[in-house]
């Protein structure tokens, strides 16, 4: 479901990302991996205080807080730029 972050212009799609990834939160609201696709979709379609609060829900799991993959995500959009696969 990352569409947004990818690395090609021509895949990312904010507005279908930011659609598949609240359907998948709205299933199951708990689950990180669809909260950190909404945060990237938020990215994706600038809005960059949306991701900010929702990446800090993210991070408020132990195991998140410590990943230095989405800690490095969350300095970028604190700082409004997006995030990228490689």
């Amino acid at each position: 479901m990352w569409l947004a972050p990818c690395s090609d212009g021509k895949y990312r799609a904010g507005e279908r990302a930011l659609e598949l990834a609240q359907q998948s939160h709205n299933r199951e609201w708990s689950n990180k991996h669809a909260l950190k696709a909404l945060t990237a979709a938020y990215v994706e379609l600038g809005q960059y205080q949306n991701a900010v609060v929702l990446q800090e829900h993210v991070l408020q799991d132990p195991q998140l807080a410590n990943d230095a993959a989405v800690c490095a995500r969350f300095d970028l959009y604190r700082e409004e730029m997006p995030y990228r696969q490689e």
